[in-house]
């Protein structure tokens, strides 16, 4: 064989690898056809408005946000409101950053008349770390402000709350780009891959604020 094809069988070889690694990370291995989750006691969207869930229980635990202020989780965070639900870490190297970057592009294209009734709310996996002090760097360093909440709080309450959402993992590191777009009032929720285009988590916004 020739050195050129022998670069030629390297580069293709680096490239189908790259590939296949790629979406060993960030590809489910479900709902592949429209970056939806489909297990757990939340529904994919597919191309309905919504889908109820009754399986779904939010804990009204302590939790503080960016700032320091002391909420509680459902009914000041979460009730009455349209929430856009992701899942991160501070120090994450990998999903984190454009995940976050992504959902800041959605809510900039979010309807004004819309915007008001949606909430963005950050939960971290990593709260012996993620300081309120380290959130609001975090958020900042993606220019994010106004009313989306980035919380932590003790272990066992974060743990309640990504056991509702079916994100319970038992290693930071193992977390998946997942969202959870919901209305609490309808009890209705849905999962998308937070590496979906911004477009397609709007549109999943838009028919979640749909009568």
């Amino acid at each position: 064989m020739s050195a050129v094809r022998k670069q030629a069988g390297r580069r293709s070889f680096g490239g189908l690898a790259a590939l296949v690694l790629w979406t060993a990370l960030f590809v489910p291995a479900s709902g592949l056809a429209h970056g939806d989750y489909q297990h757990g006691p939340l529904a994919a969207i597919d191309n309905s408005p919504s889908v109820a869930s009754k399986g779904l229980h939010l804990p009204d635990v302590r939790v503080l946000d960016q700032n320091g202020r002391e909420l509680r989780f459902d009914s000041d965070l979460v009730r009455d409101k349209i929430v856009v639900v992701s899942f991160i870490y501070t120090t994450c190297t990998a999903i984190c950053s454009p995940m976050t970057a992504g959902l800041k592009r959605a809510r900039d294209l979010l309807d004004p008349a819309l915007a008001g009734r949606v909430r963005f709310i950050s939960v971290s996996v990593d709260p012996q770390h993620d300081t309120p002090g380290a959130l609001k760097a975090f958020a900042d360093r993606h220019g994010i402000d106004g009313d989306w909440r980035f919380v932590t709080g003790a272990p066992a309450s974060l743990r309640q709350i990504r056991k509702a959402f079916s994100a319970a993992t038992t290693r930071k590191e193992d977390h998946t780009p997942l969202i959870v777009i919901g209305d609490a009032s309808r009890r209705a929720w849905i999962r998308k891959h937070g590496l979906a285009p911004p477009e397609a988590i709007v549109e999943a916004i838009d028919k979640m604020a749909s009568p």
